[in-house]
């Protein structure tokens, strides 16, 4: 389940060591760490190393069709995700760009995706969560403008510089 579901976002994803917490249909959170490679992920120039951070895109692929849709969109239970990724720089590399921070609230959805440089790291944390239930027809505009706010962020590079 966890390999289909990574393949929906990610192509060419090798993960391991994965461990799941909370998978006894109590009411904490289900966690699941893991560690990942992947291929192809990095744009190479003569002096830079250019990446998406963002490996997961939740409602990337949920605006509404204002036009064909009549009812209201129905949600069978709230919804939130937290992903982190802490990215290793390389040897001879130091951060040239990082992204700004993002963060985006309305009644609908709340999304935030921080972006932190440390001694020899990039940690990014994202979270996003469905504030209802039930989306009516009149917040159908909102909620495509929140996605289509939130999509732009997923598509933010990072850039390395060699030193």
């Amino acid at each position: 389940m966890l390999r289909d579901y990574f393949a929906h976002f990610i192509q060419n994803i090798k993960t391991s060591n994965v461990t799941v917490k909370n998978d006894d249909l109590s009411q904490n959170p289900l966690e699941i760490q893991y560690q990942f490679e992947l291929d192809k992920w990095i744009k190479k120039t003569d002096n830079q190393l250019l990446f998406k951070p963002i490996l997961f895109f939740p409602y990337s692929d949920a605006r509404i069709n204002i036009e064909k849709r009549k009812t209201p969109v129905e949600n069978n239970f709230k919804k939130s995700y937290a992903f982190e990724y802490e990215f290793t720089i390389p040897e001879g590399y130091t951060v040239d760009y990082l992204p700004e921070n993002f963060n985006f609230g309305n009644n609908l959805l709340t999304a935030n995706i921080t972006y932190k440089k440390g001694n020899n790291s990039i940690i990014i944390s994202q979270t996003m969560a469905i504030n209802t239930l039930l989306i009516e027809k009149t917040d159908f505009e909102t909620w495509n403008t929140a996605v289509k706010n939130i999509t732009k962020q997923y598509n933010q590079n990072i850039i390395l510089l060699k030193k």
